[in-house]
């Protein structure tokens, strides 16, 4: 900006990483998906379970991640696929009464963990995570996780989807843990 209006930019400040607050999505679109997200709490248990993969997607292709719709491989299904810098990522999406324990996140681990070795998944679950539950799944995954608050604080402040999961992967690349809520990372 300093540039536009015929200054120089410090040495120091060129190249230098925009915040997460600076890259926004586009106003109308952002609104839009929030009205999205906050309808799908209207619906039954599982309608809502796959209306929520269905907006994930929206959310992806939004933010021009090429996302994919689930799919079914033998003996599982995966309920979504998504390109972050070059990275695939897996996707994992529940909307469910209580947190998510460490269980369902050892069980998508696994099937990350079963596909090539480079395989990284995006565990989005509505309701949250439990504390116990992170602790006992432990560190060093390759798994990241969202919660609804996440997403709602995202589309809220029109921040990029791509900036925010790339924050998180940071974080957890630095400090093991897969999940660090949005606000933390602001």
């Amino acid at each position: 900006m300093i540039e536009r209006l015929g200054g120089k930019v410090p040495e120091k400040q060129k190249g230098k990483p925009k915040s997460i607050r600076e890259n926004k999505i586009n106003e109308e679109i952002a609104n839009d998906l929030l009205k999205k997200l906050l309808k799908l709490r209207t619906l039954d248990p599982h309608p809502r379970g796959y209306a929520f993969e269905k907006f994930l997607k929206l959310l992806f292709d939004a933010n021009g991640m090429a996302g994919r719709a689930s799919y079914r491989l033998i003996g599982e299904q995966i309920d979504g696929s998504f390109q972050l810098v070059g990275e695939i990522y897996l996707l994992e999406a529940k909307w469910q009464n209580n947190p998510v324990d460490a269980s369902d996140l050892r069980s998508f681990n696994a099937k990350v963990e079963d596909k090539a070795s480079w395989s990284r998944g995006l565990f989005v679950s509505y309701s949250g995570f439990s504390e116990d539950g992170l602790i006992a799944y432990g560190k060093g995954k390759s798994v990241i996780c969202m919660d609804g608050f996440d997403l709602s604080e995202m589309l809220q402040n029109r921040l990029s989807l791509n900036d925010v999961l790339s924050k998180k992967v940071r974080r957890a690349a630095e400090t093991g843990q897969p999940f660090v809520r949005l606000r933390d990372l602001l």
